[in-house]
């Protein structure tokens, strides 16, 4: 975000390099922006190309990056129709410029959000949903790619959780209940599997609880390892 440095326009729009925009994308999100004077940060709707393997289209299925589903949920906790969104968006200058940009020592995933939070704080500004503006990103190539991308988020996550006391409180019994999803995803193999054979199931359904399961085993990891993360920088300081 040090970028915005060298911008000279009063608007500073931002997309992910594993990301590629539809035609009207900056448009949209401009748009947007220009006619709330209240928002300092619209944020765009991003999209999972379909992919060919089974774990890219498993991926693609999972739709990770769709913020409408945290709308209703952000309008409640935070009294706002967005909580945040990091690689699809546009901000007026002067927020960017209100808190300094990302804090380039807490900047993980995640970062975003505590970016969102820092300058709405410091200028009253909001972030909005602006749908139209549309991104697409690139779809996840394997099991491995699936382990490890649920590692990471949710070892950042616990890192950020030190900003944001409820999401500590969320992540007490992460564990324990990501081994019951994986139990639960167990069955379900076993119920599709069955269904698969008298072919009223797709080959994708069918191994879906199996890559379910391997992102909650990443994610059991992650957790763990933000945690001991957290631990020795707080031993650091």
């Amino acid at each position: 975000m040090a970028s915005f440095l060298l911008a000279k326009a009063p608007l500073v729009a931002n997309i992910d390099s594993d990301c590629f925009a539809e035609r009207d994308w900056l448009r949209e999100l401009v748009a947007a922006l220009l006619a709330d004077p209240t928002a300092g940060c619209a944020v765009g709707r991003t999209k999972v190309e379909p992919g060919k393997t089974l774990a890219e289209q498993h991926y693609a299925a999972c739709d990770p990056f769709n913020i409408e589903k945290y709308v209703q949920g952000a309008e409640r906790a935070f009294g706002r129709a967005c909580p945040w969104g990091g690689g699809n968006n546009c901000f007026r200058r002067e927020a960017i410029e209100a808190v300094g940009g990302y804090d380039a020592l807490t900047y993980t995933s995640g970062a975003d959000r505590e970016f969102h939070r820092r300058f709405e704080a410091a200028t009253g500004l909001r972030t909005i949903y602006a749908p139209r503006a549309v991104i697409w990103h690139a779809a996840r190539g394997s099991v491995r790619d699936l382990f490890r991308n649920a590692a990471k988020y949710a070892s950042d996550a616990v890192l950020h959780a030190q900003f944001d006391p409820g999401v500590a409180a969320r992540l007490r019994w992460f564990v324990l209940r990501n081994l019951g999803y994986i139990a639960r995803n167990a069955a379900g193999l076993l119920w599709r599997a069955a269904k698969f054979l008298i072919g009223r199931e797709t080959k994708l359904r069918l191994v879906q609880p199996i890559f379910y399961s391997i992102q909650e085993l990443g994610s059991i990891c992650g957790h763990l390892k933000g945690h001991r993360r957290l631990a020795a920088s707080r031993r650091g300081k």
